[in-house]
């Protein structure tokens, strides 16, 4: 059983892997990089679905693709809904995939004056560096199979 002192569990918004993540999902969210006007991406870009799973159960929560292009300051963030995964405008190239997927442990805990509720990730500690993939044009169908072992 993991308790509250476990580096598993982390207290929503207050660990700094967390607020990496929160800081790329929302670079993300706003276009860091953006795209033109006709909606399209400023870089060449492949649109990719797939599954993302932990010893084959699905995961939900959210992924980002993050180019490691100096020349391509892009983060393309999407969410996982029951295992599934859409994103548009994937910069090609080297990227680095970073996977969240968090889950309430019942458990609440006073920080500050205010009561959170301790959340607990799901993603190996091997997985939460990132995993790197290399996107080219021909990708459409990107799968992350995680496992515990």
């Amino acid at each position: 059983m993991t308790d509250a002192c476990s580096p598993d569990v982390w207290r929503l918004g207050f660990h700094p892997t967390s607020i990496l993540l929160v800081s790329v999902v929302f670079a993300g969210a706003v276009g860091c990089g953006g795209s033109n006007s006709d909606n399209q991406s400023n870089w060449p870009a492949a649109k990719l679905h797939g599954k993302v799973t932990l010893d084959g159960q699905p995961l939900t929560g959210n992924l980002s693709f993050v180019s490691q292009d100096p020349k391509i300051a892009s983060v393309v963030s999407a969410k996982i809904v029951n295992g599934q995964y859409s994103a548009s405008d994937v910069p090609l190239g080297k990227t680095k995939v970073l996977i969240s997927a968090l889950q309430a442990t019942g458990k609440k805990e006073m920080n500050y004056d205010k009561e959170v509720e301790i959340v607990m990730e799901l993603v190996p500690e091997k997985y939460r560096d990132g995993i790197d993939v290399d996107i080219t044009a021909d990708t459409s169908e990107q799968d992350f199979l995680l496992t515990t072992r």
